[in-house]
């Protein structure tokens, strides 16, 4: 068994159970996220018999306990037939056998593979809400004294406020009915700050008590038995606290974090089919020069076909979000960089991951209409003007039941009649280029609050695109 190879299994185990909070107890374990589907916990706890299974006998060859099966006499084999048999199979077509460690290794991190599988749709990001206790996230400086938030907030202001008179220069300046739209996207900039941090210290209020977070120099330089007997000492140790492991601790379990609450499993994607689609791909917004957003590119692991965790929602992904399209839309999605651009907005502080959603809100909210079902140029404004034309214009007599089941099936809202961008004040036409043109300004604004240096330094200069 190559000790590189031992590891890097070793590590996406590890990753496994940090992300999912398979070592934790109460509200924030495993255990809560599945305690409502049957059908997953016996999925997972399969596996990790067949893991545990893997490794013990894994580590019977490797400490000499027994014999490997290619070593054994046909009389002395009474274990794992198949495995032989495969061994003799090859043997006849001229192929040389595996030994049984290789075999246990590709069992090993099939079984690691599977259990990514079913990761995937435990904790999806696609489907998870974005919690109330992220937009009230704080966050003081031990030194200062300082609320971190509040000075991003400033930061942000004058980000935005800025970006408009650069997109402005040789434009109107700034009045005060435009002042709304500068706080509105300054502040989603914090909120999404706070988002990104929230999720960060989530994921490792998962990984608190985990002992396997980082490895030392020492584990590094282990022979492959001992790293096998290692990580299987993870695995069935869970009572014993994993005490045996000589592991430095992460960053996260130096710190005092308050209890946090794993996002429960809903059962009814048990019933779901692998081979649906669940990439939802988001039309690329283009700007004057007729270029999209740079988003970031895909973190390194994401290039090796295996799960790996984006580094900005901290959720474990399948890999086929790790690249083009899937990536954009991951990161967009995570980024929810649509917000409405109308003044007076109810909602003005929401933000949307589509333009499906965020066009849909500006119409319902602010181009709401109620049309006459018998009269097509009759369009009123306020349901207060429909109901006194139905009432007028309707002798035959409506009960006010009948009245409030009309004005609930009769609105609609009107196309956008703007002609001109409300951040850069570009006249632009038609319509639907127009929203094209806000959603890429959106998606630009947005992406300052990401987080910077989140690959490391062998990954800069993907950071900095």
């Amino acid at each position: 068994m190559p000790a590189e190879m031992i590891e890097e299994e070793c590590g996406r185990f590890k990753v496994w159970m940090g992300n999912l909070g398979a070592l934790q107890t109460g509200h924030s374990s495993l255990d809560f996220r599945l305690r409502d589907s049957t059908v997953m916990q016996t999925n997972i706890m399969k596996l990790l018999a067949q893991l545990r299974g893997a490794l013990e006998e894994s580590i019977a060859v490797a400490s000499e306990t027994r014999l490997p099966f290619e070593l054994q006499k046909p009389d002395d084999s009474s274990d794992d037939d198949s495995s032989q048999s495969s061994s003799e199979e090859d043997a006849d077509v001229g192929l040389e056998p595996k030994k049984e460690l290789q075999q246990r290794l590709s069992s090993i991190t099939n079984i690691i593979l599977d259990l990514y599988n079913l990761s995937f749709k435990i904790r999806n990001s696609a489907t998870r809400s974005k919690p109330i206790k992220a937009a009230l996230y704080t966050e003081v400086d031990r030194d200062s004294g300082i609320e971190l938030f509040s000075r991003y907030a400033e930061l942000d202001s004058c980000y935005v406020t800025e970006l408009f008179h650069k997109l402005r220069k040789d434009r109107p300046e700034i009045k005060d009915e435009n002042i709304f739209l500068i706080e509105r996207l300054s502040r989603a900039i914090t909120i999404r700050r706070k988002q990104f941090r929230y999720w960060r210290r989530h994921s490792g209020k998962l990984s608190v008590g985990n002992p396997l977070t980082e490895a030392t120099a020492e584990e590094a330089s282990l022979r492959p038995e001992q790293a096998i007997r290692s990580l299987d000492q993870g695995v069935q140790t869970t009572k014993e606290g994993f005490m045996k492991m000589n592991m430095t601790q992460s960053v996260f379990s130096r710190s005092m974090f308050s209890g946090t609450e794993a996002t429960t499993y809903d059962k009814r994607l048990d019933h779901t089919l692998e081979t649906q689609s669940v990439i939802s791909y988001a039309p690329t917004a283009y700007g004057v020069e007729g270029r999209g957003v740079d988003l970031p590119t895909p973190p390194p692991a994401a290039s090796k076909g295996l799960g790996f965790v984006c580094p900005y929602c901290m959720v474990l992904c399948a890999p086929k979000y790790g690249s083009g399209k899937a990536w954009r839309a991951h990161v967009i999605h995570d980024l929810q960089p649509y917000v409405c651009t109308y003044p007076n907005c109810p909602e003005q502080d929401k933000m949307y991951g589509s333009w499906r959603q965020w066009l849909e809100h500006e119409g319902t909210f602010h181009r709401k209409v109620w049309q006459c079902f018998e009269h097509s140029s009759a369009v009123f404004g306020s349901p207060s003007d429909f109901r006194s034309h139905l009432n007028s214009s309707h002798p035959e007599g409506l009960t006010e039941q009948q009245v409030s089941d009309i004005l609930d099936v009769s609105h609609t809202y009107t196309v956008d009649d703007r002609t001109c961008c409300p951040i850069c004040l570009l006249e632009i036409t038609p319509v639907a280029q127009l929203h094209g043109h806000i959603a890429h300004h959106l998606e630009a604004i947005a992406c300052f609050a990401l987080p910077k240096g989140t690959f490391g330094e062998e990954d800069s200069q993907a950071g900095s695109n």
